[in-house]
């Protein structure tokens, strides 16, 4: 039997993706919007697969070398970033338990990911025919709404 938490993150440690880890650090003033294209190179950084956390850190370190021309009066901006680059990782990810924001996925809202209905969309079916989300998910709301949600999908669903 399927549980919440096998699809949504525990709500004691919410596992960010870097879009959202970079956004809320900008958000709270951790990382300098005047560092050129700072979101970019800071999402490509916390998105790489690294074997340990010593090989991300190396790598978000080399954030200074990527900004040469800004570096040269803007140090302090840079090695504030990463320093907030660092911790983010650490917080959202876990490299020797293999975990991170794509094993443990934020599935609220189903924004990032399609969440239960990866699944649960009438296509998949048990051993004896039946469709999943019975099985799984037998709540009667739940069931009741499945056809009103296919008719009339979330606009992010429908953009992707």
């Amino acid at each position: 039997m399927m549980d919440c938490v096998n699809c949504h993150n525990r709500i004691s440690h919410l596992i960010n993706t870097p879009v959202d880890a970079v956004d809320k650090a900008i958000a709270h003033g951790d990382i300098s919007t005047s560092i050129p294209f700072i979101c970019v190179r800071a999402v490509e950084l916390l998105s790489g697969e690294y074997p340990s956390t010593d090989d991300v850190v190396a790598s978000i370190e080399t954030l200074d070398q990527y900004y040469p021309e800004f570096y040269a009066e803007g140090s302090d901006q840079v090695s504030i970033a990463i320093k907030a680059l660092t911790a983010i990782y650490k917080q959202n990810n876990f490299p020797t338990q293999k975990l991170s924001w794509q094993t443990h996925p934020d599935n609220i809202g189903h924004l990032n990911f399609p969440g239960c209905f990866r699944c649960h969309d009438g296509e998949h079916f048990s051993t004896e025919g039946r469709p999943s989300v019975w099985n799984v998910i037998p709540a009667i709301r739940f069931r009741r709404l499945l056809p009103l949600i296919k008719l009339n999908p979330p606009c992010h669903w429908r953009l992707a």
